[in-house]
């Protein structure tokens, strides 16, 4: 009995560990975007600190991946971001061969990187400070896209291509 209890509230946890994650194809080679919601706090002025996951690159683990250019960016509307951590960038190589990763810009405004990857993914999780609901635009590779965090939290089915290429070094940063 006990054991059932056990694997029934592991199956619980990761549900709904799955409900906070979205997944969109970028291109036709196979590669895809996660986003996924992370931790939530509020801090003391009121404003909400939510962690977001991103992994992009060959998530599906399709055999015949290559070399993927994967430069991008993350740009809250309404608010501020800083990387928290970065998911396997590699360095110590030549770009071409997906080991030259960095971030080149880490806020306030928007969180801006390089990558490249052969047949593998890369990721971030960054901190967004904002004090009301904002669209959050997303640049991986060519792909141009946008989510949405309301009340500190990603909202589910969001993730949507955008047909605009957002400009985050033209935006002004307001509410961090």
């Amino acid at each position: 009995m006990r054991r059932c209890i056990t694997t029934l509230l592991i199956l619980l946890v990761g549900l709904v560990g799955a409900l906070r994650a979205m997944t969109i194809e970028i291109d036709n080679r196979g590669n895809h975007l996660r986003v996924e919601q992370g931790d939530t706090r509020e801090r003391e002025d009121g404003k909400l600190v939510t962690e977001v996951h991103f992994a992009w690159g060959n998530l599906e683990n399709n055999a015949a991946a290559g070399f993927h250019k994967f430069n991008g960016f993350i740009a809250p509307e309404i608010g501020t971001c800083k990387v928290v951590d970065v998911h396997m960038f590699d360095t110590g190589g030549s770009y071409e061969s997906g080991r030259d990763d960095k971030v080149i810009k880490d806020g306030p405004a928007y969180v801006a990187w390089r990558a490249s990857t052969r047949g593998k993914t890369d990721g971030l999780t960054v901190r967004i400070v904002t004090d009301s609901d904002t669209p959050v635009h997303i640049k991986v590779g060519e792909w141009h896209g946008i989510f949405h965090i309301a009340e500190g939290r990603v909202v589910e089915g969001s993730l949507a291509a955008s047909a605009v290429e957002y400009h985050p070094a033209a935006s002004s940063v307001s509410g961090g």
